[in-house]
C-alpha cells in the first residue's frame, strides 16, 4: 500500500467515505472475485467483513463451516453489475 493511498484514505471525513475509498482503490481487501465470462473475467477485490454484514448469503459463505477460496469465480455476472452490488 502506497503512502499516498494511506494518507488519502485517512483524510476521508466519514467511515462510509473511508470504506468507499478503500473499495475503490482495493485497499485492505481480503477477498477477490473473478467476475465475467471465462477467459474474460475481471478480478474485483472486496472486504469480507462488509460483505458478511450486508448479506446473509455472504455471511454464510465467509463465516460458516464451508471453506471459501480467497478467489471466487462468478462467471454469469457482468463485472460492472457486480461492482454496483458492492457499492
Amino acid at each position: 500500500m502506497e503512502t499516498g493511498d494511506i494518507n488519502e484514505l485517512l483524510s476521508q471525513k466519514t467511515v462510509l467515505d473511508k470504506l468507499s475509498y478503500a473499495l475503490q482503490k482495493s485497499l485492505l481487501c481480503d477477498q477477490s472475485f473473478i467476475v465475467g465470462k471465462e477467459g474474460k473475467g475481471e478480478i474485483i477485490a472486496a472486504h469480507r467483513l462488509i460483505l458478511s454484514l450486508s448479506s446473509p448469503v455472504f455471511f454464510a459463505m465467509f463465516n460458516g463451516s464451508i471453506e471459501t477460496d480467497k478467489q471466487v469465480v462468478v462467471p454469469d455476472v457482468d463485472p460492472e453489475a457486480f461492482r454496483a452490488l458492492l457499492r
